[in-house]
């Protein structure tokens, strides 16, 4: 997955378990992370509409932390980039999307829960891209294997997670959703002192910039990554409260969700390889069409083994998608601006998302299951981004 450009550099000498063994770190990381998502993500809107929010409050809770974060992750990066340790900085702010998350379970109107659960999630939202930073830097220099072997346990974890929660779920109600996050953010923030230092070797002063707006293939990248995972908004926040008007046990929501995951896991698996015999902007390409037939499937309301069957589409939404994307960022964008253009994705991603949320809550009240189709019209226009940025590389390589 890492250009043949970017060799091998000897490890940090460091006497810390995370520089130690990187690999081992750097996959705890994203095992503690993911398995926090997988808590808080696929249950927060029930346990909101449990606490009496309507499916439009649901859509500006997750929406405007979206928003939000827009104003944090340029300045971010920067920060981060110019770090020759980023671990206090992931501990400050898992720590403080563990203490907001604790304050959001003592919340019971859309007021308070719009504000804390807001703050909560735009440090949540800045936490991933650091980390993100940290694993392509080491991958890159060949300090630890390739990207997708070191995801995937993020994903089992998430996998895992949902399929487990899904049960408590089912015996102990929504209430259960909030400590159950906050649990799992305290253990990723003790990982996080565990991390490995995942900055770049060649550090310059002053700190070289991204330069985003005069790059355009970047934006389309960004642009084209940020439609397909935003067309999972609908599912991502309805999908469950569907499933149960639909007669889905938690158990079977739990278990749908597991399934995308372990089609996912598949995918990163063979990563390096699958960059090799389909190319990089194919990836993205087969993960735009993969998420437009999974959208069209849940349209028409799917009994639960279709719903299965569906949830295997996941492998293209989002793993033939950030193989992709990651690929592509390793052979544009130079390390030194690694986390700097980690922050552009998130901002894009941001804004993306952001709108789709924004508006998944009335489609949704309005058109049920119906509301999918403007997750298929997401898909579409991604497609035509790739082949757009398709034709923009080859005149470049060309030139």
């Amino acid at each position: 997955m890492v250009p043949a450009e970017h060799t091998k550099s000897p490890r940090p000498a460091s006497r810390l378990p995370g520089d130690k063994l990187p690999a081992l770190s750097s996959a705890a990381l994203y095992v503690a992370l993911f398995g926090a998502l997988g808590i808080f993500y696929p249950y927060i809107a029930i346990w909101m509409m449990a606490k009496g929010l309507t499916a439009g409050e649901v859509s500006l809770v997750i929406g405007v932390p979206l928003v939000l974060r827009v104003l944090v992750a340029p300045h971010l990066g920067r920060i981060a980039d110019g770090m020759a340790d980023r671990r206090l900085l992931l501990f400050c702010l898992v720590g403080c999307t563990a203490v907001l998350g604790a304050l959001l379970g003592l919340q019971n109107g859309f007021s308070g829960i719009l504000i804390v659960g807001g703050l909560m999630m735009v440090f949540w939202q800045a936490l991933t891209p650091v980390i993100e930073a940290i694993v392509v830097s080491l991958v890159r220099r060949g300090v630890v294997p390739d990207y997708g072997r070191l995801r995937l346990w993020g994903s089992l974890s998430y996998a895992v997670t949902v399929l487990l929660f899904g049960v408590l779920l089912e015996s102990g109600g929504p209430g259960l959703v909030i400590p159950g996050t906050v649990a799992a953010l305290a253990f990723l923030a003790v990982l996080c002192l565990f991390a490995p230092t995942g900055a770049p070797v060649d550090r310059t002063l002053p700190l070289p910039k991204l330069g985003l707006s005069g790059r355009p293939d970047l934006i389309m990248l960004f642009l084209a990554v940020a439609l397909i995972l935003a067309s999972q908004a609908m599912f991502t926040n309805f999908g469950g409260v569907q499933m149960l008007r639909l007669g889905y046990s938690g158990v079977a929501i739990g278990a749908l969700w597991t399934i995308s995951i372990v089609a996912e896991v598949v995918i990163l698996w063979f990563a390096s390889g699958l960059v090799i015999r389909f190319g990089a902007l194919n990836l993205l390409i087969i993960g735009a069409i993969c998420s437009a037939l999974r959208w069209m499937g849940f349209a028409f309301e799917p009994s639960v083994v279709v719903a299965g069957l569906l949830q295997v589409l996941h492998a293209g939404t989002v793993g033939c998608t950030l193989l992709g994307m990651t690929s592509l960022v390793a052979r544009l964008v130079d390390d030194k601006v690694g986390a700097q253009a980690q922050g552009a994705f998130v901002n894009i991603s941001g804004l993306c998302m952001a709108a789709t949320v924004l508006v998944t809550g009335p489609l949704f009240q309005a058109f049920g299951s119906g509301a999918y189709w403007s997750s298929v019209a997401l898909t579409v226009a991604a497609l035509a981004v790739t082949v757009a940025l398709r034709g923009r590389l080859k005149a470049m390589a060309s030139s």
